[in-house]
């Protein structure tokens, strides 16, 4: 992220620069907030149209399987095969640790490449 980019009005305590919420009033604008509102918006609208149309099925089904299920065939990690062959142990610490790994990276290098892409 580049902070030279969206500048904050001077102060007069240089100490505050650093803090938490100088680096958040940067990263905020009335834009991003819009953004964030109307996407939430739209997401929350749609859950509970459904929710109305179709009830706790539909909770269940869409959104809160994905928080139980056990099954590892249905999974697009690049760790698939390795996770199927040992379905019937528990993983590792190190084994987990090391699957979570790259996925962290690949956010982080999204995170720096388009972090200023966003409205």
């Amino acid at each position: 992220w580049r902070f030279r980019q969206v500048e904050l009005p001077q102060s007069s305590d240089a100490t505050e620069r650093g803090t938490f919420w100088a680096v958040l009033v940067r990263m905020l604008s009335g834009s991003r907030i819009l953004f964030g509102l109307i996407s939430g918006g739209i997401f929350l609208g749609c859950t509970g149209l459904f929710y109305y149309l179709y009830g706790m099925e539909f909770l269940h089904e869409a959104l809160l399987y994905h928080l139980t299920r056990a099954d590892p065939r249905h999974n697009f990690s690049i760790y698939f095969y390795h996770i199927y062959l040992n379905y019937e142990r528990e993983l590792s610490l190190m084994e987990k640790l090391v699957s979570f790994l790259p996925q962290f990276a690949v956010q982080l290098v999204l995170i720096f490449c388009y972090a200023l892409d966003l409205p």
